[in-house]
């Protein structure tokens, strides 16, 4: 009879982050996380594709701590500036904390990158989350651009911000400035 383990998803979850944080720049060993969760290695498999995507799915978890957090905050922000230099903030944070895990897995496979889009639509929400809470006018098709030139910025010192933050507003709502 086989046995059964409750929780068997977030147990596998937790071991991977407990051995990916332990040594972030070593590739994860599933037979170790079966074997600190009570299961078989096919186990793993049942709940994740791969690797990669219990990577991933680590990742995300946390990603979706960070956002909530920064959306309870993003009332108090008293301008598009605020929000943008917060977002950039937010984003070099996070970007610093994982830069190893980054490192290691998008050298291994090219989908680990397509997580920058799942970025970039958290950054066109909270970027649109905020106009709308403001009542700002605001040019929907430029959203996802915006999103884009925040995520392929925020790492580069060698961009000023200031005039990135102008630019951005002006891709946003143009001359409707009615904050």
């Amino acid at each position: 009879m086989p046995k059964l383990i409750a929780n068997v998803k977030e147990t596998i979850l937790k071991n991977a982050k407990d051995e990916l944080y332990a040594n972030p720049e070593a590739d994860l060993n599933l037979r170790n996380i079966a074997k600190k969760s009570g299961i078989a290695v096919g186990t793993i498999y049942h709940y994740f594709d791969n690797k990669l995507q219990l990577v991933a799915t680590i990742i995300l978890e946390e990603w979706n701590g960070v956002y909530s957090a920064f959306l309870e905050k993003e009332e108090s922000f008293d301008s598009l500036e605020t929000l943008f230099k917060e977002i950039i903030k937010m984003m070099n944070e996070f970007s610093k904390s994982h830069r190893i895990i980054f490192n290691t897995y998008s050298s291994k496979e090219h989908s680990f990158n397509n997580g920058h889009k799942m970025f970039r639509t958290a950054i066109k929400n909270l970027i649109k989350h905020y106009l709308v809470t403001k009542e700002i006018k605001y040019d929907e098709s430029n959203l996802l651009i915006a999103s884009e030139l925040i995520i392929r910025t925020f790492r580069d010192d060698e961009i000023s911000k200031e005039p990135l933050y102008k630019t951005l507003e002006l891709i946003l709502i143009g001359g409707n400035n009615n904050e």
